[in-house]
């Protein structure tokens, strides 16, 4: 419903009044404070997994759809002040502004929760409009309506891909639309993978024995479109323990990977030759018996190593997760120094590009990109990548990676809505190849 005296978009709810996105996080409103922000959308974000098996997957999609749009406004300050002056110039009636949480939209029927999900939305999506970020332009991304021109390869309020190459990773691919990866179509339940920079190596970590166990395989082929061949277990690299979240160095002669939470290193002299036994690999200012680590990526000169740094179980509640690039003098050697990289959703899995000024972020709703214009600077807020919904190419089940030119997705998933109609009893994972644009 509608008042007289505010504008259409506002949608009133006669029971529980004006929704805003500081209520549904239990914050005050024009909470200043973003680090108290951040952590109210993390904690938000944690009931409602942990509200998972109480509701379906429409109301948490929904509730999802809308924490992302209250994170994306609430914690850039341009968006906030749009936002925070558009609640209070066109308050209601104390009589309708009643408090409004996760907690009671929770506890909601269904009906409810559908409307006040809907009030929500309307809200952020009028904040946006509001603050001159406009989703018109190229492709994908706002195009800034004033102000210098972007700086070449990174830019704080529009997130853009850099230029397209000029000859694609993977010859024979279409925009948006997902294709398996040949020679592994049968293969399923990969938990995540890495590639060689030229695509021909694929090391893959996959559940074998006991619930929760995994080991490493590797399989190659002799060109970026042609067949893999048979996976082959990686001998000596693995164990009776869980081996997990590889990543090869870009000529694909060293392995980074994770045993047990911890790192650990592998190298070999040639690609025709076997990788040695596996050394630990510990990180300046990760203490492992408080933390682990998951989600490595080596980058392009070899010596940088980015990781997400997660407290242990009896911590985790408390503290969110952390992204660190630990640097090293030579590869395959220990790590000198870690510094801290911000990044928007330290839950969810991110990528970085080769030169670390693009964040590529993997969420229920796809893909999002997040910009930053040097080294030292913040990722700014992340946009989607509107040719790669779940319904165009499916879900991004975790682990993914993007080739050098980023120009090519490659990403675990059920696959593309129409496939998981037709046959509902498919595998839970496959591995897919979507060109991005």
């Amino acid at each position: 419903m509608t008042m007289p005296g505010l504008p259409e978009w506002i949608v009133v709810d006669a029971q529980n009044g004006i929704v805003d996105a500081y209520q549904l996080l239990e914050l005050p409103p024009g909470e200043p404070d973003l680090n108290v922000i951040r952590t109210a959308i993390e904690r938000a974000r944690d009931r409602l997994e942990d509200s998972a098996s109480g509701h379906n997957a429409n109301d948490r999609l929904a509730l999802k759809e809308i924490l992302d749009r209250a994170e994306e406004i609430l914690t850039d300050p341009k968006r906030k002040e749009v936002y925070d002056e558009l609640i209070s110039s066109h308050a209601a009636p104390s009589t309708l502004r009643s408090r409004f949480s996760l907690s009671k939209w929770l506890s909601l029927p269904a009906d409810q929760r559908w409307k006040l999900a809907v009030t929500v939305a309307a809200l952020c999506v009028t904040a946006i409009v509001g603050s001159r970020v406009t989703f018109q332009g190229p492709e994908q991304f706002p195009k800034r309506i004033s102000g210098p021109p972007p700086v070449k390869g990174a830019d704080m309020d529009s997130p853009r891909l850099p230029p397209p190459p000029p000859k694609l990773s993977v010859p024979g691919l279409v925009a948006g639309i997902s294709r398996k990866l040949r020679g592994l179509e049968e293969v399923t339940d990969i938990v995540d993978f890495t590639l060689s920079a030229d695509l021909r190596i694929l090391v893959f970590s996959r559940d074998v024995g006991p619930p929760g166990g995994s080991n490493l395989f590797l399989t190659t082929r002799k060109g970026a479109a042609d067949t893999f061949a048979k996976p082959q277990p990686m001998g000596a690299v693995n164990t009776k323990e869980s081996e997990r979240s590889p990543s090869l160095s870009r000529d694909g002669l060293e392995l980074i990977f994770l045993r047990g939470g911890q790192p650990f290193v592998t190298s070999r002299p040639s690609r025709s030759e076997r990788f040695r036994t596996p050394e630990p690999l510990p990180i300046p200012g990760v203490d492992p018996e408080r933390e682990s680590v998951d989600s490595p990526q080596i980058f392009a000169d070899g010596l940088s190593v980015s990781f997400r740094v997660r407290a242990k179980q009896n911590n985790a509640a408390n503290t969110p997760p952390r992204y660190v690039i630990a640097e090293r003098a030579a590869t395959s050697s220990f790590f000198e120094r870690t510094d801290p990289v911000e990044v928007w959703r330290p839950r969810v899995v991110n990528v970085f590009s080769a030169d670390q000024l693009r964040n590529y972020i993997g969420l229920d709703g796809g893909l999002s990109l997040s910009t930053r214009r040097g080294l030292n600077a913040k990722f700014g807020a992340p946009g989607l990548i509107q040719k790669l919904t779940p319904s165009k190419v499916g879900p991004i089940d975790g682990a993914f990676w993007i080739t050098p030119q980023e120009d090519v997705l490659f990403f675990c998933s059920p696959g593309p809505e129409p496939e998981k109609q037709a046959n509902p009893a498919a595998p839970r994972r496959y591995l897919w190849q979507v060109l991005i644009r």
